[in-house]
Formats: C-alpha cells, structure tokens, sequence
C-alpha cells in the first residue's frame, strides 16, 4: 500500500509538471498574440521591433523610413528656406533726399533814384487812386516822380536792358533786368534812341530823358513814372533805396 502510495505521488509530480510546462507554452503565445496585436494598432510593421534579447537589454526599435507615424527628418535640400517679404511701401523707410547747394537769394537789388524830384503820385497796388486825366478809379504800380521835360533819367541799378518799346497807356519805356527776377520800369521817357536791348548799364548810367510820352497821365506835370517788379509782383520803389 505504501509503495501505490508512492507511485502515485510520482505520477502526480509528472502530469504536474507537463501541465506546468502546457501552461507556459500557452503563455508564450499569448504574448506573442498581444504584440503582434499591439504593432498592428500602432501601424508599425512587425520587421520594426526586436524581440527581447537578455534580461537586461532594453527593447529597441528599428525605425523603417516612411513606416507608420514615425518620419525621418527632412533632408537639407528639402527644408523650405524662408524668404524676406518686402515691407509695404508706408512702412519702408524713406530715402534719403538729394540736397542741392542753392544760393541765398539776397532779395532785390539796391535802387538809387532815377532822377531828383518829389513824389507826386505814390505806389498804390491795394488801394485805388483817382487819373487826373482819364477821371477814373485804378491801381497805381509805380511812382510819379517831378521832374523838368528833358531831364536825364538814370538807371536805378546795374543790369542789362531787357525791353524798350512805346507802350499804348505809358509811351517810351524801357525795362532792365537786374537779375533775382528783379526788375526796373522807366516810362513816359522823351525818347528809346539812348539804349539797345541786351545792352549793359552801370547804376547811375544815363539811359533817355524825362518827357509826355504818357497818354494816361498826360494831364499831370512833367515827371518819370518808375516801377520796380519782383518776382512777377510789382513793389513800391521807394521802399528800396538806399
């Protein structure tokens, strides 16, 4: 009875084991089951992963390009190089501008009279004076200055005759430019005959005679009627003298 007994034991010792050893077979394929699932969920390939290998290795991926989520890097020649956008032209700053070296303009020349006598109808540009000969209202551009018929009229400054001609309202009249757009008028003269266009003259230079050439002031004494005309705009003469 003792020797069954012991028998027995063996026999259960060795179906123990088999079914010791049937179990970690169907271990085994459980996990082989549950990774193959898992790489099938992740969208790797099974030629990505390593098994196992020692106790103390860690598991290792081998990445294969363009496999599942993973991405290589891109190469250099494949990396977008930004490119500078231009500023809007408001925000650009702006160039530099080009200074030109222009000269002072020193203002109108300095007159002197062109003939000794009184004022006897002043500059009147804003206000309105009465013609002793014509009876109206108009603006008066120069200065009457009275003087005898004959006397000699001078030029007020250095310049160069721009025009001499018989003018409709102020009859013989000459022009010179003085330069700085500025310019000098002597009219109702007894004659052109003294001076040439484009010709030069000195301050103080003789250029014709006070005469009544002028209908629109024949009716007042004999006198010079002078202008004085910068930058297109006429000024009162007197007002330059030195």
């Amino acid at each position: 009875m003792h020797k069954w007994k012991e028998e027995w034991k063996k026999l259960i010792a060795k179906d123990g084991l088999l079914h010791s050893r049937k179990l970690y077979i169907a271990a085994g394929i459980c996990v082989v089951v549950l990774v193959v699932g898992m790489v099938a969920l992740s969208g790797l390939q099974p030629q990505e992963v390593v098994l196992m290998g020692e106790a103390t290795q860690t598991p290792t991926v081998i990445p294969t390009p363009g496999v599942g989520a993973y991405k290589l890097p891109p190469r250099a020649s494949e990396v977008p190089v930004p490119t500078k956008t231009p500023l809007p032209r408001e925000t650009q700053p702006p160039a530099t501008p080009q200074v030109d070296t222009v000269a002072t303009d020193p203002g109108p020349v300095k007159l002197t009279m062109p003939v000794v006598g009184d004022v006897i109808q002043p500059f009147s540009i804003h206000e309105l004076v009465k013609s002793k000969t014509t009876g109206d209202w108009q603006v008066h551009k120069g200065v009457d200055i009275k003087s005898d018929l004959s006397t000699a009229v001078q030029a007020a400054a250095d310049g160069v005759v721009a025009e001499a001609y018989l003018d409709d309202l102020y009859g013989n009249t000459i022009v010179i430019d003085h330069g700085q757009d500025t310019k000098t008028l002597y009219a109702n003269l007894s004659g052109l005959d003294m001076v040439t266009v484009g010709e030069t003259v000195k301050a103080g230079q003789t250029i014709s005679g006070v005469g009544d050439s002028a209908p629109i002031e024949l009716l007042e004494e004999a006198h010079l009627h002078f202008a004085l005309l910068v930058g297109g705009e006429w000024q009162d003469p007197m007002q330059h003298m030195q």
